[in-house]
């Protein structure tokens, strides 16, 4: 198990431990499907054991964890779980595009996303694998909160932030298909192209193909959920 500092010295008490446990999730140090405890976390974070029972229940609250006995699980997304998240993405994400496609977006916003695509980039090898996993989820999570940060609604911009971190606890996909890594890059490319170019039909595909690519699955192939703002 790897090595777990304890919890820095800033903010409240109860919110820098919810934000370093989220911080220990979202980063695989503690693993999907991980078993463990109030009294293990309090003493390796070194803080007792109440802010502890206040962060989880943040944590659960959110999705990340389930609690039950006593006893904390670090949340483990099966296949089912994953194509609900892609359904979930593909309406909300698909709105953030159809929004941003239909409305424009200030050169300010493309510019922001481009530098994050080229920081992206600089991560990825020639075979199309990424020689920083951690980096490249951050990074990859960055960009999809910027495009919703752009459409200028912050309930699904919470809305896709919470679906990131289910997605980032589901991240060795990038491991289980060679090459996954640098067709982000072209998927973003594609999504950033159709906005600029105002093109509704274009960006919403786009979407859907870049959330649904990692499953193996094609936008008929799953059922279409009620989209946001029709």
């Amino acid at each position: 198990m790897a090595e777990i500092a304890p919890v820095p010295r800033s903010r409240s008490l109860a919110d820098r431990t919810y934000r370093h446990i989220k911080d220990l999730v979202l980063s695989n140090r503690l693993l999907p499907g991980q078993t463990i405890t109030e009294t293990w976390l309090a003493e390796a974070l070194v803080v007792s054991r109440t802010p502890i029972r206040h962060a989880i229940s943040r944590l659960s609250g959110e999705g990340l964890v389930v609690v039950s006995r006593g006893r904390i699980q670090i949340r483990q997304i099966l296949a089912d779980e994953a194509r609900q998240l892609a359904e979930f993405r593909i309406a909300v994400e698909g709105h953030v595009a159809r929004t941003l496609a239909s409305c424009g977006m200030p050169e300010g916003g493309f510019a922001t996303l481009e530098e994050l695509s080229q920081t992206l980039s600089a991560l990825v090898t020639a075979q199309g694998n990424c020689h920083d996993f951690g980096a490249f989820m951050g990074l990859n999570r960055a960009f999809h909160l910027e495009m919703a940060r752009q459409a200028g609604n912050p309930m699904i911009l919470d809305a896709v932030s919470r679906a990131h971190d289910l997605l980032t606890i589901t991240r060795q996909t990038l491991d289980n298909i060679p090459g996954r890594p640098g067709a982000i890059l072209c998927e973003h490319a594609a999504i950033l192209t159709a906005v600029r170019d105002r093109d509704v039909a274009a960006a919403e595909a786009a979407v859907a193909h870049h959330i649904l690519a990692p499953l193996g699955a094609t936008n008929e192939e799953v059922a279409q959920p009620a989209t946001f703002g029709k």
